[in-house]
């Protein structure tokens, strides 16, 4: 388990801008304050992301949403409350007042809270959002090990969280609610048929 110390120091490194690599059920993870457009762009530059793929954000617990201005309905609060911490990542809306409306021009982000006790305690100690996304390059397959990751990922720039490996298998099924219908993005460790018995 990852001490106190490391987590406050990863925070430190956060709030400077910096990019944190940090364990999930699944794989290694980055993250970057989500609210720090000058970091989210750095994270962008080393994940070789498109422009038009958003970075899912984790939160430590549900009542964090609210002050980041992100909207649930009684379905999205329904699924929350059955698979969070978990693997399910649930598209959003972002009201006007919400700080990541700017960096989500489309309104929506995806948001987790995770499992991984480690990962729910560096974003309780931020207190806000933290951008969830492998750390790998666009395209090349995520890692579990912090000594597989490539050499993008070994600059000053980025720190590593404690040396665990992840867990592996499948990532988080990602989900968006319309119009009071339960719609899978992408499949993950979440099935639709286990989706559907708790909406």
């Amino acid at each position: 388990m990852v001490a106190d110390a490391e987590i406050a120091e990863a925070v430190a490194h956060l709030r400077r801008g910096g990019v944190v690599i940090y364990p999930t059920g699944s794989f290694l993870a980055a993250g970057v304050l989500a609210t720090l457009s000058e970091a989210v762009a750095r994270l962008r530059s080393l994940k070789a992301r498109p422009a038009n793929k958003p970075f899912g954000v984790i939160v430590a617990a549900i009542d964090d949403l609210a002050e980041l201005g992100i909207d649930m309905s009684a379905i999205e609060r329904g699924l929350a409350a059955r698979f969070w911490p978990g693997p399910l990542s649930l598209v959003l809306p972002l009201t006007p007042i919400s700080p990541l409306a700017g960096l989500y021009p489309g309104g929506r982000v995806a948001v987790r809270v995770p499992g991984h006790p480690v990962a729910r305690a560096l974003a309780a100690a931020c207190g806000g959002a933290i951008t969830a996304t492998s750390a790998n390059r666009s395209g090349a397959p995520p890692v579990t090990a912090v000594r597989d990751r490539g050499s993008e990922w070994r600059s000053p720039d980025v720190w590593v969280l404690g040396d665990e490996p992840a867990g592996g298998g499948l990532p988080s099924t990602v989900v968006q609610v319309r119009n009071g219908v339960v719609r899978v993005l992408r499949r993950g460790r979440l099935s639709a048929a286990e989706l559907g018995a708790a909406s």
